[in-house]
């Protein structure tokens, strides 16, 4: 029989039920249309879903999946993929919110009142520029967005269609054209100098020292470091993370990426002799690498909201900062006004740090050494060199040495001009 509308017992919302044949092929449907008996127009919206759906079926059946599939079909298979994916590396975080869905939705909204988000997705890319441009035009440019915002939700679109093109649903997409960052537009954003840096791993509390250490040396991301377990990694297992400290081979495990790609990071020496330090002073049983004020390991937040070592990171900061402020008061009773301003502005950028900003500056160090993107994306574990940009700052000298080489043979003359001025 062929697909019919019904409200099961029980049910409050219309229902698909029956078998699309096409050839020798059939299949049995049981599925619900979202649509309650009490809505306006109810049955009618249900029977023209009735239609679409029998027709998808039967084509899907006659021709294959990747003939059919929509952009609705892509996302709502990743959004579940993505969750099921979540809840097993942490069950807390089960029935909580994802910000990546709530991207996911805005994309489906968006192109669904454009009318393409329920074409075959062969179609759906055809025609797809149009469509992208308009999304940023319209949900972001007019509204005076960051590019960082405008690059996240371009990310989330690019994993959809990275989750379609592994599923073999298209071969190809046409990706967002978004401008490239220029970080020498962004030079203190999110950037510490190496002796800030120092400040707070030595003002950070005895227990969240190694922590506070470990987000600046490896770049990995607070909420990934410090629940790596002290174990030796497993390899073979998605959850087997660890640390291996193999001489001249020191490096942590966390599992693999969406590519099923292996994710490590490198451990560099000084940081490698803290953990040592660190393991050889523990008489405690706990397979936890960091352990929290009370000697115990760290529990999973519920919510995805904060970090979990916030109070002690605040104060560890402000301690910091104070430092720094004491610095500037100094530079102000020796009459360098110039220096305490930017002492002072310096402890405010401070007193802002979070875990995440160790990520910011493995970026940002690495590039003002010299190494190349490739290089950078490469030590960091960024999937693209352009998610890599939303990372990389500039310091102001650093932006100024740049400057600087553009002198054309003007700088010497310059110089010889102050010095008869000061004569």
């Amino acid at each position: 029989m062929s697909l019919k509308v019904c409200i099961p017992a029980g049910r409050s919302t219309y229902y698909l039920r029956g078998t699309v044949r096409a050839g020798k092929k059939s299949r049995s449907v049981y599925e619900t249309t979202g649509i309650g008996a009490g809505e306006p127009g109810a049955a009618t919206r249900a029977e023209e879903i009735r239609l679409r759906r029998e027709g998808e079926i039967y084509n899907e059946l006659l021709y294959g999946a990747a003939a059919v599939k929509t952009f609705i079909e892509a996302a709502a298979d990743y959004a579940d993929v993505r969750n099921r994916r979540r809840v097993a590396g942490n069950p807390a975080l089960a029935g909580q919110p994802d910000k990546e869905i709530e991207y996911v939705i805005k994309w489906v909204n968006f192109l669904r009142a454009r009318r393409v988000a329920d074409i075959p997705l062969k179609e759906f890319v055809e025609s797809s520029k149009g469509h992208l441009a308009a999304y940023f035009d319209e949900m972001h440019i007019a509204k005076g967005n960051s590019l960082s915002t405008m690059q996240r939700e371009a990310t989330v679109f690019c994993t959809i269609m990275n989750h379609a093109v592994a599923q073999r649903w298209i071969s190809e997409y046409e990706r967002p054209d978004l401008p490239e960052y220029d970080i020498a537009e962004q030079p203190v954003n999110k950037w510490l100098y190496a002796e800030e840096i120092a400040l707070l791993i030595r003002k950070a509390p005895k227990h969240l020292k190694l922590f506070v250490a470990g987000v600046f040396a490896t770049g990995i991301r607070g909420g990934e470091l410090l629940f790596v377990p002290r174990r030796l990694p497993n390899y073979q297992r998605p959850d087997g993370t660890g640390i291996s400290m193999e001489p001249g081979h020191e490096h942590i495990f966390l599992g693999f990426s969406k590519s099923k790609k292996p994710i490590f990071r490198t451990i560099p020496d000084w940081y490698a002799e803290m953990i040592r330090e660190s393991l050889e002073k523990r008489t405690d049983s706990h397979d936890a690498l960091f352990l929290a004020d009370d000697g115990k390991p760290y529990k999973r937040p519920k919510k995805q909201t904060g970090f979990v070592v916030k109070t002690a990171w605040k104060a560890m900061r402000e301690r910091a900062a104070i430092v720094i402020e004491r610095l500037a008061s100094q530079k102000a009773h020796q009459g360098d006004a110039a220096a305490a301003l930017r002492l002072r502005g310096r402890a405010a950028i401070v007193r802002t740090v979070t875990p995440h900003w160790g990520r910011h500056n493995a970026a940002s160090h690495l590039t003002m050494r010299g190494f190349s993107d490739r290089h950078v994306q490469k030590a960091g574990g960024w999937l693209s060199p352009r998610m890599l940009k939303r990372y990389q700052h500039l310091s102001p000298e650093h932006a100024k040495d740049l400057a600087n080489e553009l002198e054309f043979g003007m700088a010497s003359r310059a110089k010889n001009v102050q010095i008869k001025k000061a004569g």
